[in-house]
């Protein structure tokens, strides 16, 4: 037996125990259990650490440098943010690009709690909107989008993933092509300094439709955006720690963020533990596994913990949590339905595109660590299991293969990417009870120090 084994009930062992935090070299995310097989970290896809974004006290701020893809001259572009704001009633930067103080545009708080858009052309001229509805709640998280439409030269406002206000007038921003871009301050002294927590930034060439701004509110951040030319040039997962290195998994190969400081002290927020994960974007990362070697045969369970990085909320499409795979006719998968159904489900799949399900209602908030657990038994009688409490059971169909290929977060062919920030993942042989699925949910819970009190 493995060490690892200690956590299940007596005479259960763990086929297959992936733990992020253990790695060979950059690539490989080997398992915990002897004789185990190891997951190939492929495309972007890299090992990090969940936090809850940095702590800003007005004093802090990351500033990118060497960035021309940003020099929006005359030229559409998106900016969406997730952010916990602190401190009601003073002007703050949430983002500004300015070359001198004269060309360019920023993204601020004002004091009355509204977002605004300021652009700016030389000599001295500058224009500005706001949204409609104030951010009027310390210690909440928003989702803040503006666009900017050239042609038109008008912004437009999204305040958790709804229209809010813009469409007035603006100046074109000016030249910026040397410009440093300042992320939660208005400089390097710093002046206007957001206090906070700062989650997720993206910045794509483009003007998002409204469609494509509630999928980032939902946690899906899309690589490409409808406009000329809509690239995601920029893409910052603040929510995991990387030191004093704000980590771009945008689109181009620009250089990262750096964290700066007058006075302040960097701070990772994160809800308890800083915990070893799996970082994906969203789009086409994921791990995997040898072809045709995980076992997934017989009566089993499998084990699941992650910090949940979507809503899983009407999203018009599947995002697999992962997949052990043989072919179309013979898979076993871990999903959210985000069709009609929008839930989370453990699906076998047979022979002709015929499937069941048992399945859990739908996780609703960013954030937060969930662990999950899933039973088969040998008369196929499927079972889901979220913090230890349970979900609908279903006669699931009967999965025939023995040895798949195991991918993590996606389907079989690297799509239905889902982006959560998994900890944890281990494959049991044999099937657990309601009363084992709890209590292994809760030491789980304990030994990661997730903070859900199971």
């Amino acid at each position: 037996m493995s060490a690892i084994d200690s956590i299940l009930p007596t005479g259960m062992f763990f086929r297959e125990a992936w733990d992020f935090k253990s790695r060979e070299g950059t690539v490989l995310v080997p398992t915990l259990v002897r004789g185990g097989h190891p997951l190939t970290l492929t495309n972007e896809a890299q090992l990090g650490t969940t936090t809850q974004g940095t702590i800003m006290r007005g004093l802090e701020y990351w500033d990118i440098t060497n960035n021309n893809d940003m020099n929006f001259t005359a030229s559409n572009f998106t900016i969406f943010m997730r952010i916990k704001r602190q401190g009601l009633g003073a002007l703050m930067y949430l983002l500004n690009r300015r070359d001198a103080g004269v060309d360019g545009f920023s993204l601020e708080l004002t004091a009355g709690n509204l977002l605004q858009l300021t652009t700016y052309q030389a000599p001295a001229a500058s224009q500005s909107t706001n949204n409609d509805t104030a951010l009027a709640t310390d210690d909440e998280t928003y989702t803040v989008a503006v666009t900017y439409t050239t042609a038109t030269t008008t912004s437009a406002f999204y305040l958790n993933g709804v229209a809010d206000g813009g469409a007035a007038t603006h100046i074109d921003p000016g030249d910026t092509a040397a410009t440093t871009t300042y992320i939660g301050a208005e400089d390097a002294t710093p002046v206007n300094g957001f206090t906070g927590v700062i989650e997720l930034v993206a910045i794509y060439d483009g003007v998002a439709t409204a469609a494509e701004i509630l999928l980032m509110h939902k946690g899906i951040i899309p690589n490409v955006v409808t406009g000329v030319a809509g690239n995601r040039i920029r893409h910052y997962l603040v929510d995991e720690g990387k030191g004093v290195t704000l980590d771009n998994r945008g689109q181009t190969a620009a250089t990262d963020g750096t964290y700066g400081t007058n006075g302040g002290t960097l701070e990772w927020d994160w809800l308890n533990a800083k915990l070893a994960c799996l970082s994906l974007d969203g789009v086409n990362d994921y791990a995997v596994s040898a072809a045709n070697v995980v076992d997934m045969s017989g009566a089993l369970s499998w084990v699941l913990v992650t910090k949940i990085k979507t809503t899983h909320d009407s999203l018009g499409t599947d995002f697999r949590l992962w997949t052990a795979f043989i072919g179309l006719g013979d898979q076993m998968l871990f999903e959210y339905d985000g069709y009609a159904n929008n839930r989370l489900e453990f699906t076998t799949r047979v022979a002709g595109g015929a499937y069941n399900s048992a399945y859990y209602a739908q996780v609703t908030t960013i954030g937060e660590y969930a662990v999950f657990v899933g039973t088969i038994s040998g008369s196929n009688v499927g079972q889901l299991y979220l913090n230890g409490r349970i979900g609908t059971q279903s006669s699931v169909d009967a999965f025939t293969p023995v040895l798949t290929t195991f991918h993590m977060s996606s389907d079989s062919a690297g799509a239905e990417v889902n982006p959560s920030a998994h900890i944890f993942c281990g494959l049991i042989d044999g099937v657990l009870d309601h009363g084992q699925a709890h209590t292994l949910s809760r030491r789980l819970d304990q030994k990661y120090s997730l903070g859900i009190g199971i």
